[in-house]
């Protein structure tokens, strides 16, 4: 019975693993302030499956095969996300977390398995600061979000048939 309840505290205090980072315009990122340091990140997501150098004081934090938090001086400048994993150097990465993927989200509609057509009408009261047939920016309280797109049938000539289209990756740029 002892061990039981030793496992129990131990998995309790462990970091859970989120299914989602939901942020939140102008205050919260995976429910953390956006002047949030790594360490505090690292708590909540628990360990980085990878780390990339990316120029001086910018670090790549790679949690499972999808999702990517660029740190530059302990503080989040952008996220990546993206719906599957297809860059050759995430097979080195040690295990990943593709069985429980964390997807970036904003506030609480998720886009990832919506057509191009449901995200438009959901985040209709941000328009488009650019566009084109498969990829668009808005921008929420100075934040860049960047949604791409791709063909759910695989055939990219069905431009305009907006409902075949699902996101396939989004970049969060957040200001400085």
């Amino acid at each position: 019975m002892s061990r039981l309840l030793a496992l129990l505290l131990i998995a309790l205090s462990s970091p859970a693993l989120a299914q989602d980072c939901p942020y939140v315009p102008g205050k919260s990122l995976c429910g953390l302030p956006l002047d949030a340091g790594r360490a505090r990140f690292e708590a909540l997501l628990g360990e980085p499956d990878g780390e990339l150098r990316m120029g001086p004081g910018r670090t790549g934090l790679l949690f499972g095969h999808n999702f990517l938090l660029v740190m530059g001086n302990d503080r989040v400048e952008q996220v990546h996300s993206w719906s599957r994993s297809n860059l050759d150097f995430l097979d080195q990465v040690r295990n990943g977390r593709q069985d429980n993927p964390l997807h970036l989200t904003l506030g609480d509609f998720n886009p990832w398995s919506r057509s191009r057509q449901q995200v438009g009408l959901a985040l209709q009261s941000q328009p488009p600061v650019a566009a084109d047939e498969f990829s668009e920016l808005r921008v929420f309280d100075g934040a860049q979000f960047y949604i791409e797109y791709a063909s759910v049938s695989g055939d990219p000539r069905e431009l305009g048939e907006w409902s075949r289209f699902q996101v396939e990756q989004i970049r969060l740029t957040l200001k400085p």
